[in-house]
């Protein structure tokens, strides 16, 4: 599994993405519609058991990984990225992109790595992860579409 790193500079927020060579499991669409501003998209105080089994529920035969325990899979992938020292939330993500909030005082290169590699451990352990430019963040400029940018106003992104 290939990722790479990048910084979305032109928000206010450190906003980075883990891009990945491999599928995540798509959010369900219930996830957009529970976001709200003061509260991220995923954060610490979010119910994980609950979007566990959402995410268990409308991935059901649609996720490129065949898992064993969905429910406990899941809540055990989003326990340990929204734990992760300097992750503030998951902003959004999508079949092959996570969208986090990093904390200013932590390097955003080690917490992205720790990231990329739960990802790996819950989704691809069978094979080998390549860090893309050496693990280094490269910056780019997101092209929203209306949908896109629906969604991050409503998660407080700019």
């Amino acid at each position: 599994m290939r990722i790479s790193f990048v910084h979305y500079p032109e928000w206010m927020e450190p906003v980075y993405a883990i891009h990945l060579s491999e599928e995540l499991p798509l959010p369900p669409a219930l996830l957009r519609r529970d976001r709200r501003p003061e509260s991220g998209y995923l954060n610490r105080q979010s119910c994980l058991e609950y979007y566990a089994d959402r995410l268990a529920e409308e991935n059901r035969g649609k996720f490129a990984v065949e898992l064993v325990s969905p429910q406990s899979t899941y809540r055990g992938f989003l326990e340990d990225i929204l734990f992760l020292p300097g992750v503030i939330c998951i902003l959004d993500w999508t079949r092959y992109a996570l969208f986090l909030e990093v904390a200013r005082c932590f390097d955003p290169v080690e917490v992205l790595r720790l990231v990329g590699e739960r990802i790996h451990h819950y989704f691809y352990s069978e094979t080998e992860l390549v860090l893309e430019n050496d693990g280094a963040i490269t910056s780019s400029v997101l092209e929203k579409s209306s949908t896109e940018e629906t969604v991050n106003n409503d998660a407080g992104v700019r």
